[in-house]
């Protein structure tokens, strides 16, 4: 789904059903303690990218593994800066997903583009709609 058109078409979809129109999706959100949330509930992180950190000389920290969240550098990281992206295996679908704080959502499994509204639309909307 990575062509902008089909992009395109899923936020279409997504505003009709948010807003009853087309064209109101322009931006999303993911709040850092919400997508944090997120990547703590799934199974396995595989990547996660932190920015906004406050250590002197240091903009933005990756950790790459087969669990990043069991290690002694998330927790570095995690209190000093806010996440951005994330890979990992979610509990409810086993999908192996991207997430990026502005909304945007690779699946890494093999779905149709009905199963990844229906993610998108179950999983991800939420988290976007969620303040804190």
């Amino acid at each position: 789904m990575a062509k902008k058109s089909v992009a395109n078409s899923v936020a279409n979809k997504f505003s009709l059903i948010l807003h009853g129109e087309i064209g109101t999706i322009v931006e999303a959100m993911i709040h850092p303690s919400v997508l944090t949330g997120f990547y703590q509930g799934a199974d396995g992180t595989k990547i996660l990218l932190f920015d906004n950190i406050e250590v002197p000389n240091v903009d933005k920290a990756t950790l790459y593994g087969e669990n990043v969240v069991q290690t002694n550098f998330h927790g570095d990281f995690a209190s000093v800066g806010d996440p951005w992206y994330i890979v990992a295996k979610t509990k409810k679908r086993g999908y192996t997903v991207g997430v990026v704080r502005d909304g945007s959502v690779v699946v890494f499994s093999a779905v149709d583009e009905s199963q990844f509204v229906e993610y998108v639309k179950d999983e991800i909307m939420p988290l976007v709609l969620r303040r804190r």
